[in-house]
């Protein structure tokens, strides 16, 4: 990966934060080879950004979190046989 492969809002909230205060070393381990923990950190926070997006992300980051089986509501009952019965 390069520098224009990391995504400028997660780098962003990454150095806000005060264990990653120093871009420079930030971006340096994130492209570094070896596993740790700015990398970790990096992935959550990516991941957490394609799954909520923001108003402000583009369209393609809204389309990708959008579930096509989306949760469904509980129902509290017991199937037997094919027919639902309420549990007790």
């Amino acid at each position: 990966p390069t520098v224009e492969d990391l995504d400028p809002d997660v780098l962003s909230t990454m150095n806000s934060l005060q264990c990653f205060k120093d871009k420079e070393k930030l971006v340096s381990e994130l492209l570094n080879a070896k596993h740790n923990t700015e990398k970790v950190v990096y992935f959550l926070l990516l991941d957490r950004k394609l799954r909520n997006p923001s108003v402000e992300d583009d369209l393609d980051v809204r389309h990708r979190s959008e579930s096509a089986d989306p949760p469904r509501k509980r129902v509290d009952a017991v199937q037997f046989g094919g027919q639902a019965r309420k549990a007790r």
